[in-house]
């Protein structure tokens, strides 16, 4: 998902735990050759060229996620 805000893993996870209601303790290993560190989407290209603007921001775009897990799972 592009939304043009940079969010951390350990955020990522705490808002899927939040959602879900379930809580689940990190494991923490050593990075791996082609992990990526740090990523920021930018989406102005597409705001600029396509008129794209995000229906949904990132929370939204969680929940509507995990719903329709729920529903088809």
């Amino acid at each position: 998902m592009a939304c043009g805000c940079r969010v951390s893993l350990n955020e990522l996870a705490a808002k899927i735990m939040r959602i879900t209601k379930m809580s689940i303790a990190p494991v923490y290993e050593a990075a791996r050759p082609g992990d990526v560190r740090d990523s920021l989407a930018d989406i102005s290209r597409a705001r600029r060229e396509l008129g794209y603007e995000p229906e949904y921001d990132l929370d939204m775009g969680l929940e509507k996620t995990v719903e329709w897990f729920a529903k088809h799972l």
